[in-house]
C-alpha cells in the first residue's frame, strides 16, 4: 500500500512537470508567432533604394524605387516611414515605437486620413483601433469615380497642371448637419499679384454620393477657363438659401426636347426633378428622357 502511494505520488509530479513543460513549450510557440507577426522597422530595408540626396538629411532620408517614393524620418529615437506611389493623392504612413516595433499606421488621401488604423503599444498588444470612414459611407473610390465622371478629373493622381491645383477635404457642416466631402479645384498664382484667383468648390455628401452644390469665385480672372466644368448643372451655394421656386427662363422658342431651358446660375422651376444639358426635367419627363438614350448613354443616367 505505501508503495502504491508512493508510485500514485510520482506520476502526479511527472504529469505537473510534463503539463509545465507542455505549457512553456506552447508560450514560447506563441510568442515566436506574435513576433513574426508583429512589424518591425527595418533599417536594411532601402539600402537597395537611390537616395536622393538633393532633400536629404542624417535624420530625413527620401528614397525612390521604380514608381515608389518613400521618406523615412528619425527624430527621438523613432522612425516614421511615408510610403507613396510618385504621383498618387494617397499616402502610407507608419510610425514606430523606440524598439522598433509597429506603434502605429494609417492611409491619407489629400493629407486627411481614411480607412482603419491600429495602434499598437510597445509589446504588441492592440490599443486602439479608428475607423475613419465612419461618417462616410460614399467611399473614397466612389468618390474618384464620381468626379472622373462629372469633371473629368482624376483625383488620384495629383494635379501636374501648373496651373490648377485641387484637393480634396472631409468637413462637418454644421448648417445643414452633414459630414462633406469637399473637392477644390484652384488656379496658381500668375505672377501678376492680382488678389482672388478663380476657385470651385464642390460639395458632396458623405453618405449618398449627391453632390449638393457648388461655389464658384473669381470666374471673370485670367486663366478661369483652367476651372473644370460639370456635364450635369448644380446650384450655387448661395441660391440654396435663397427662393427656388422661381427661374430665370429665357425667352426663346419651345424646345424640341423634354425639358425647360434655364439660364445657367439661375433658378430651376417648381417640380424640377433633373437638371442636365441646360434644361430642367420633371420626374416624369426625366424618365421618358432617359428610354430615348443609348443603352451606353442610359448607365450614366438612371
Amino acid at each position: 500500500m505505501e508503495n502504491h502511494k508512493k508510485e500514485c505520488k510520482m506520476r502526479k509530479i511527472v504529469f505537473v512537470i510534463i503539463f509545465c513543460f507542455i505549457i512553456s513549450y506552447c508560450k514560447a510557440q506563441i510568442d515566436t508567432i506574435n513576433k513574426n507577426i508583429m512589424e518591425y522597422f527595418d533599417k536594411n530595408k532601402y539600402k537597395n533604394w537611390e537616395l536622393v540626396e538633393k532633400v536629404s538629411s542624417a535624420t530625413d532620408k527620401y528614397y525612390k524605387k521604380d514608381t515608389y517614393w518613400v521618406r523615412v524620418l528619425f527624430y527621438k529615437g523613432e522612425y516614421t516611414e511615408e510610403i507613396q506611389t510618385i504621383g498618387s493623392s494617397f499616402k502610407l504612413y507608419k510610425y514606430y515605437h523606440k524598439n522598433e516595433l509597429l506603434h502605429r499606421s494609417v492611409k491619407t488621401f489629400y493629407n486627411f486620413p481614411i480607412g482603419e488604423s491600429i495602434e499598437y503599444d510597445e509589446n504588441g498588444n492592440l490599443i486602439e483601433k479608428v475607423n475613419y470612414d465612419k461618417n462616410y459611407s460614399f467611399s473614397v473610390d466612389s468618390l474618384c469615380e464620381l468626379i472622373k465622371m462629372e469633371y473629368g478629373v482624376n483625383l488620384r493622381i495629383l494635379s501636374t497642371d501648373n496651373f490648377l491645383n485641387y484637393r480634396v477635404e472631409r468637413r462637418y457642416d454644421d448648417n445643414i448637419k452633414k459630414y462633406l466631402y469637399i473637392v477644390i479645384f484652384a488656379v496658381n498664382d500668375n505672377g501678376e499679384g492680382v488678389m482672388g484667383f478663380p476657385i470651385k468648390c464642390i460639395y458632396i455628401d458623405s453618405n449618398t454620393g449627391e453632390i449638393l452644390y457648388e461655389k464658384a469665385e473669381h470666374l471673370d480672372r485670367p486663366y478661369s477657363d483652367r476651372i473644370p466644368k460639370s456635364k450635369t448643372f448644380f446650384p450655387q451655394k448661395d441660391d440654396k438659401k435663397k427662393n427656388s421656386t422661381s427661374l430665370f427662363i429665357e425667352e426663346t422658342t419651345p424646345p424640341k426636347e423634354l425639358g425647360v431651358p434655364y439660364k445657367q446660375g439661375g433658378y430651376y422651376p417648381p417640380g424640377t426633378y433633373r437638371l442636365y444639358n441646360d434644361r430642367a426635367f420633371t420626374k416624369k419627363e426625366w424618365e421618358l428622357y432617359v428610354k430615348t438614350r443609348p443603352w451606353w448613354e442610359r448607365l450614366f443616367l438612371s
